[in-house]
């Protein structure tokens, strides 16, 4: 539990509540303005090439805002899980349309980033994985941004690939990587 203090009031939530209120909250406030700007950009007048700069500026401001809710959202999920509130499903997943849709949805952010983005994965074969696949995709999405946001030109490359009966997939970039004094310490909590 958290405590929350407000003057000489005392709340205590539970961490899954705080996550969720903040989610909520942001999520309503830049909705708002999201709201308002496009209003506005509907109205002013501008010649095609500010506007086109003014539209992407937008583009990039709304995925910025999903990579945030999406932040938001792991955290509550991690706290979901620690709390054993969160039941992880069981499903087939078909890596490769994973993957290709994980792809599709980063394509615009690496562009934007001067940055490549494959995939690279066996033809010809079907690769099913029986997981949660809300959960994977979450995982994975969060590979691919922290790999666009630490690599400064080049690439990332998704790579699936089979390991006898297991499928492995890989989120592979030309940044600068992680100090090895560091590597032990990336899977504590709140580490970066």
């Amino acid at each position: 539990k958290k405590v929350i203090h407000a003057g000489s009031i005392r709340v205590h939530l539970p961490e899954e509540t705080l996550a969720a209120a903040i989610r909520s909250g942001d999520r309503q406030a830049i909705n708002l303005y999201l709201g308002s700007v496009e209003r506005s950009l509907a109205h002013a007048s501008m010649d095609s090439a500010e506007r086109a700069r003014a539209t992407e500026s937008l583009l990039r401001l709304r995925q910025s805002m999903g990579y945030m809710n999406d932040v938001f959202d792991s955290m509550l999920d991690v706290s979901r899980l620690d709390s054993g509130a969160l039941e992880v499903s069981s499903e087939r997943v078909s890596a490769y349309e994973l993957c290709e849709r994980m792809v599709a949805q980063h394509r615009r952010m690496a562009e934007g980033l001067g940055l490549s983005l494959t995939l690279r994965a066996p033809e010809h074969e079907v690769l099913l994985l029986q997981t949660d696949g809300r959960l994977l995709e979450r995982i994975l999405r969060n590979f691919i941004s922290n790999a666009m946001r630490y690599t400064q030109r080049g690439g990332v490359r998704l790579r699936l690939s089979r390991r006898g009966e297991y499928c492995r997939i890989a989120v592979v970039d030309s940044g600068a990587g992680i100090a090895a004094g560091v590597r032990k310490k990336i899977f504590d909590e709140f580490t970066r």
